[in-house]
């Protein structure tokens, strides 16, 4: 996922396969966190906090109207990652 456009990608499939909800493994991305995408979908990550990272990682995008639903989320570990919609 470090690959620069393949966020895009993935957002552009979602839209085209009206995929509300897309959990992601081995996404190499470190720490914890989330952002809004230029397509208007939440992402929800949990990686490793330190040292290079070339597998884990966890991720999870929500469509804009069920990113309105979420209660919260818990990142647990670079493997596991916990919403609540």
């Amino acid at each position: 996922m470090k690959d620069l456009g393949k966020l895009h990608v993935i957002c552009d499939k979602m839209d085209r396969t009206n995929v509300k909800v897309l959990g992601l493994c081995e996404t190499n991305w470190t720490n914890k966190g989330s952002f809004q995408t230029h397509e208007n979908k939440l992402v929800l990550f949990a990686g490793k906090d330190e040292g290079r990272v070339y597998s884990h990682g966890v991720a999870i995008i929500l469509s804009n109207e069920t990113s309105k639903a979420l209660l919260g989320y818990s990142p647990i570990s670079d493997r596991l990652l916990k919403i609540r919609i």
